[in-house]
């Protein structure tokens, strides 16, 4: 697990067996990660922006959350990854095996994703 939060941010990680989160917040940000087997992930990076992750066993999941947010996740098999970041925007991605997404919502976008194996969205 690393950890490498930034100037005026909180960061609270509680992970367990099998998990690997790193987070990379920026200032000002608030972090809380509640990880476990059969996990439950809550992100809350960045100014007007909210990040819920969900993942389960076996999932990686990278965060790197700005003002204005930018979300990479990387989950794997048996991963279930609920995103709703930046302002004013939705972004529901339940990725399944093996799949690889790149997030990057803006203001007032709405984006619903859907992936499946071995695919890039």
């Amino acid at each position: 697990m690393l950890v490498q939060p930034t100037t005026a941010s909180r960061v609270l990680v509680q992970p367990t067996k099998a998990s690997r989160v790193l987070v990379q917040p920026t200032t000002a940000s608030r972090v809380v990660v509640q990880s476990t087997t059969a996990s439950r992930v809550l992100v809350q990076p960045t100014t007007a922006s909210r990040v819920l992750v969900q993942p389960t066993k076996a999932s990686r999941v990278l965060v790197q959350p700005t003002k204005a947010s930018r979300v990479l996740v990387q989950p794997t098999t048996a991963s279930r990854v609920l995103v709703q970041s930046t302002t004013a925007s939705r972004v529901l991605v339940q990725p399944t095996t093996a799949s690889r997404v790149l997030v990057q919502p803006t203001r007032a976008s709405r984006v619903l994703v859907q992936s499946t194996s071995a695919s890039r969205v």
